[in-house]
């Protein structure tokens, strides 16, 4: 009877491998380059950091309109979709302005862009399979209980029920997984459920509830992950998952301290359990041990972005600003779009009172994500400690508008006009942080105040 089975797999196995192979081809080159010049002259309600937003972004979608139109052309993948190929192609592309420059109140920018090679691999694959992926899934079904309808006769009944029941959870496991990718977290939990219905012994499909209920901010991931931990106890992937499910969901730094341990005991090659543990450290003021554990991480994937990032707050945190610019940096590096990595770059040169490579960072951080309102908020503090009041009062403007009862921007606005001798105006800015809560903006209102 066991002879039988294999050959079933072989059949099932075959038809997902003759699939795969029919949409992943390598295309013949994927990380060519495309470089845009692009002029714009700001509107009379926009700043010139307005200009550069609408011009980098503008020149950015341009290139990525004709990069697309490249793929789609290419030949090698017949079913892209164009408009999800647009919108996610930003996340395998390296864009670097090449040039830029005021003129005649007119904004010029040339930017080039690269593709990562297996970014973009991965993503074509995904566009490629996932386009009919959920039409694929529910046909592979009916074709593998065929395949298996036609050796019933050849299988014991029970071993024959069985296999259907295995080739439907594992259906139903990658559509879940899909699901989850695309944010459908109520269609995978539906899937997920009746996975575990099928085989409520098996721990993955627990486990990929654990991550879906995570992803949704659920108390109940850490449940899933403990129902697969008591299926298979030797899963360091799931101790991993639970204990950043205590760190993140119920702030519990001892269970999730205790989890990492037990994941990095059975498995102590498993990057992420030494990121997270690392990351966790650093909360907990140990930042000694946080700087092996982000070693040890490094050491075993030196391309992890992560654990770059982690171990720059902890260089930063030790006073070791050389080591943790280096970090940063590195983390960039790996992953531009690294908003935050850039942010506290900027953060460590304003501390070294380097305020003009502080404001260069601080710009790339909101080039990124332009609804950053800490970003606006250190740059203006960079603005001003360099005297750039204007400059710092447009960013304060900027910071209010996304949180206008932002106590500390209205004290910096404040600041920022006490700086240009324009006490009136200060004045008014203070009490509005004041009444916000603002203590700073108390004592430099009673000074002013007193002053007159």
């Amino acid at each position: 009877m066991l002879r039988t089975y294999p050959a079933k797999s072989f059949i099932f196995f075959m038809f997902i491998s003759a699939f795969l192979a029919s949409c992943s081809t390598k295309p013949t080159q994927i990380s060519t380059a495309s470089e845009k010049e692009f002029r714009y002259t700001p509107k009379s309600n926009e700043t010139q950091y307005d200009a550069r937003i609408i011009a980098f972004e503008k020149v950015k979608g341009e290139i990525f309109l004709e990069i697309a139109n490249m793929l789609v052309n290419d030949g090698h993948y017949t079913n892209l979709d164009m408009e999800k190929l647009i919108v996610l192609l930003p996340g395998a592309a390296l864009p670097e302005i090449v040039h830029e420059n005021w003129q005649n109140g007119t904004y010029s920018i040339k930017t080039v862009i690269r593709l990562d090679e297996q970014r973009t691999l991965n993503l074509l694959n995904h566009i490629e399979g996932s386009k009919y992926r959920i039409r694929y899934l529910e046909a592979l079904s009916e074709r593998g209980k065929d395949a298996l309808e036609e050796t019933e006769n050849f299988v014991d009944k029970e071993e024959y029920e069985q296999a259907i029941k295995q080739l439907d959870r594992k259906n139903l496991l990658e559509r879940a997984t899909y699901f989850r990718y695309t944010s459908d977290f109520d269609s995978a939990l539906k899937d997920l459920d009746e996975a575990i219905r099928l085989d409520p012994s098996d721990p993955i499909a627990y486990s990929i509830r654990g991550l879906v209920n995570y992803d949704r901010r659920s108390e109940r991931a850490i449940d899933d992950f403990s129902e697969a931990l008591a299926r298979d106890p030797s899963r360091a992937e799931d101790y991993t998952s639970r204990g950043l499910a205590f760190e993140k969901l119920l702030d519990d730094r001892d269970k999730a301290l205790a989890d990492y341990n037990k994941a990095i005991e059975l498995d102590n090659e498993f990057d992420f359990s030494f990121v997270n543990r690392g990351g966790l450290l650093i909360k907990m003021g140990d930042l000694e041990n946080a700087l092996k554990d982000l070693d040890a991480a490094i050491e075993l994937s030196p391309g992890l972005s992560t654990a770059y990032y982690n171990r720059g707050i902890a260089h930063h945190d030790l006073g070791n600003y050389r080591e943790a610019i280096r970090d940063y940096e590195k983390a960039v590096e790996l992953d531009p779009w690294d908003y935050m990595a850039y942010n506290n770059l900027g953060w460590l040169y304003y501390g070294l009172e380097k305020y003009n490579e502080a404001i260069i960072y601080f710009t790339e951080a909101l080039s990124i994500r332009p609804k950053f309102r800490t970003g606006y908020i250190n740059r203006c503090r960079a603005y001003i400690a360099s005297g750039r009041y204007s400059e710092g009062l447009e960013d304060c403007d900027r910071a209010i508008e996304l949180k206008p009862d932002s106590a500390y921007a209205y004290f910096l606005r404040g600041w920022a006009y006490k700086n240009m001798g324009e006490e009136n105006k200060a004045i008014k800015e203070f009490k509005i942080a004041a009444a916000n809560g603002s203590k700073q903006a108390k004592e430099e209102l009673s000074k002013l105040l007193n002053s007159k």
